[in-house]
């Protein structure tokens, strides 16, 4: 079969179609449900009443954070997806695989997990929390 005259094979390629708000919007929807529960109670407690007071004063905090972060993706374009890669410029090899590996894909997890079985049971207080581990970890798998 010949080609049809004037017609262009195209490498395929990926073309971002998530803006800001698109990305703001699925924060939200990912952390919302269980991001304030685990603190809550601990913040109001220490703070005595005064959560909104505390978490803005965090999110002053995590601002700066991600203003350091986004000059850091200035300065290493090519490679600003991960904190390995700014890490690994700062310190040796050996840090920036612990800090990759054990506080992405195992502390993390781990919290989520703990997090999740304590909370289930204030439902189901009449299972186990090892069994609340397993399913959530399970789940999570």
């Amino acid at each position: 079969m010949a080609e049809a005259v004037g017609t262009e094979t195209k490498q395929p390629s990926l073309h971002r179609t998530l803006g800001l708000w698109n990305l703001i919007i699925i924060g939200m929807v990912i952390i919302q449900p269980t991001a304030p529960m685990g603190i809550y109670g601990v913040i109001s407690n220490k703070a005595h009443g005064h959560v909104v007071t505390t978490i803005l004063i965090a999110m002053v905090a995590m601002l700066f954070t991600a203003i350091s972060y986004g000059r850091m993706a200035r300065s290493y374009p090519a490679r600003a997806r991960r904190i390995r890669t700014w890490a690994r410029r700062c310190t040796r090899r050996w840090a920036t695989w612990w800090l990759g590996m054990v506080m992405d894909y195992l502390i993390n997890p781990l919290i989520c997990t703990a997090f999740c079985a304590q909370a289930a049971m204030n439902i189901l207080p009449g299972l186990s929390f090892y069994v609340w581990i397993i399913f959530f970890a399970a789940f999570f798998t």
